[in-house]
C-alpha cells in the first residue's frame, strides 16, 4: 500500500483532494514510483490526485553505471520545467515546503 506525507501528516491511502486544496500555491516535493522527484508550486489537483505543479524542477537519480566517469560524484540529474502534470497513480510521497507567498 502506498503512503503519502503531507507536511507532518502521514496517510496510508491517497489524500483526499480537498486536503491538497489547502496547500494551493505552496511548494511541494512529490516523489513518484520510478524514483524521480518533482519540486514546484502547487496549482491544481483532481479527483484522481493528478497534480499540476508550475515553476517546477525534475530530479532524476542516476544509476552508478550511467554516471559520467569524469564526474563520479554526480548522483542526480535535474532540469527545469515550466509546468508538470504528475499522475496520481504514480505518486508515492508528497511533502510540503515553504509557502511561495
Amino acid at each position: 500500500m502506498s503512503h503519502f506525507v503531507i507536511g507532518n501528516i502521514f496517510c496510508m491511502e491517497k489524500p483526499h483532494h480537498l486536503k491538497l486544496d489547502e496547500l494551493f500555491e505552496s511548494i511541494l516535493r512529490i516523489g513518484i514510483d520510478d524514483g524521480r522527484i518533482f519540486v514546484g508550486k502547487f496549482l491544481a489537483v483532481d479527483k484522481d490526485v493528478n497534480v499540476i505543479l508550475c515553476e517546477c524542477y525534475e530530479f532524476v537519480p542516476i544509476s552508478e553505471e550511467d554516471r559520467d566517469k569524469d564526474k563520479p560524484d554526480t548522483h542526480i540529474l535535474s532540469r527545469q520545467l515550466n509546468s508538470a502534470l504528475i499522475p496520481g497513480k504514480q505518486i508515492v510521497s508528497i511533502h510540503e515546503g515553504r509557502s511561495s507567498t
